[in-house]
């Protein structure tokens, strides 16, 4: 992965939009799902009295896509203005699906291959002064007998000045190069491999392996029956990529010549024996090869204790008989938690809301929460919550207090 990932000297922020719907990641590498709008890497010096140094520069726009034919050649341009002066690098970068589904950006290397290969910039650096723009173009020569869909990114990144004494902060922008070629004929193919049951510390999954060895990008969508040794069915799950899941999507985008993860998060408990897997694909609604398995589960014993305490909130109600707190939550244990709070009444009085109600905590995170109460015309009084918490596999309950701050 490109340098400035590293995390002793960068800490950056990545924004990803997909349709109406914004995802916000922090110290992960480069996700890019379908429309990427930017990266931003901020990289920091180490005194912290220096004043912050950005420069101020936009690219538009930020995907191209083009319609292409093998054996021609295709024009594409992209503008960079900037409201104040700086220099850009411009180069070309990989863009590559993981396991997780998610895309991440590679700089070019020795033996790559691809749309990145075809790709010819008129420029490597554009100097602009104060509100100046500037057209970058390139040019794709695309080799002949090629077929399906090419992706690739245009990285535009501040040059910092040199020997500047101040908290660097270098902006980067990727526009994305979305080739389609005509596709090759007949059916998507793809397969399903290491189809198992894996036990994390937020419950148990079905996990598989899915490959595309098409070269169109297609959709896949798998569900799996679980069976006892008896053959009595447990439960019937599907499974998606992380980045299927963090999106909401009903089925999981797999581009070409990929292999990605799939999981589902199987709800049912599960009792130590032979159990047996059988999945069901369709990609691009092609149905694939049912895949069986027989699997071995062995049930891992929880070796956490429950001492969770949340301490009472002190309300002060105002005159409008309304109260809001903040108060943070933190895991004190070796394994995940999750905290679930109760949903309080929409209408009438003795109104509450949990915000957020679901929080996911790894070993000594904290988050906070906000309580909202209102009581309406109602005379107000304390209450006490009853909190779900899951320590691994199992779900306890614990109580939050609250009382007046006369009390």
């Amino acid at each position: 992965m490109d340098s400035f990932l590293n995390p002793k000297n960068t800490a950056w922020f990545c924004w990803l939009h997909q349709q109406n719907h914004v995802f916000f990641r922090s110290n992960q590498p480069h996700k890019f799902i379908s429309k990427l709008v930017f990266v931003l890497a901020i990289s920091f010096c180490l005194n912290p009295n220096y004043l912050a140094q950005a420069g101020e520069f936009s690219v538009a726009p930020m995907i191209i896509h083009i319609d292409g034919e093998t054996g021609q050649r295709q024009k594409f341009e992209f503008i960079v203005h900037a409201r104040s002066a700086g220099t850009v690098a411009i180069e070309v970068y990989t863009l590559k699906q993981i396991h997780s589904g998610h895309m991440e950006f590679f700089p070019l290397k020795k033996g790559d291959t691809g749309l990145v290969k075809w790709i010819t910039l008129d420029t490597s650096k554009v100097k602009l002064e104060d509100n100046e723009r500037k057209l970058v173009r390139g040019e794709l020569k695309i080799p002949r007998r090629m077929r399906g869909s090419h992706l690739a990114a245009i990285m535009v990144t501040e040059i910092a000045p040199k020997n500047v004494r101040r908290l660097a902060v270098t902006v980067r922008y990727a526009v994305v190069i979305n080739l389609k070629l005509a596709a090759e004929r007949g059916r998507l193919k793809g397969s399903l491999s290491a189809l198992k049951i894996e036990q994390r510390e937020e419950g148990n999954y079905v996990i598989a392996d899915f490959s595309n060895t098409s070269a169109r990008t297609g959709e896949v969508e798998t569900t799996v029956d679980i069976r006892d040794e008896n053959r009595l069915l447990i439960e019937r799950i599907s499974l998606f990529t992380k980045a299927a899941l963090q999106k909401g999507d009903t089925r999981s985008r797999v581009f070409p010549k990929t292999t990605v993860g799939l999981r589902g998060l199987i709800s049912r408990p599960l009792r130590s024996g032979t159990l047996n897997l059988s999945a069901r694909s369709r990609f691009d609604r092609n149905l694939l090869p049912r895949q069986k398995t027989e699997f071995r589960f062995e049930k891992e014993q929880s070796t956490v204790g429950l001492n969770y305490k949340l301490e009472p909130i002190t309300i002060q109600p105002t005159s409008a008989n309304f109260s809001k707190n903040k108060f943070v939550v933190s895991n004190p244990y070796k394994k995940m938690i999750r905290l679930s709070f109760p949903a309080g009444p929409r209408t009438g009085s003795g109104k509450f809301l949990f915000r957020p109600r679901l929080v996911t905590l790894e070993p000594g995170e904290s988050h906070g929460i906000m309580l909202t109460q209102h009581w309406g015309n109602d005379l107000i009084s304390t209450k006490t919550f009853r909190i779900n918490l899951a320590i691994g596999h199992k779900w306890h309950e614990i109580k939050l207090q609250t009382i007046l701050k006369d009390e």
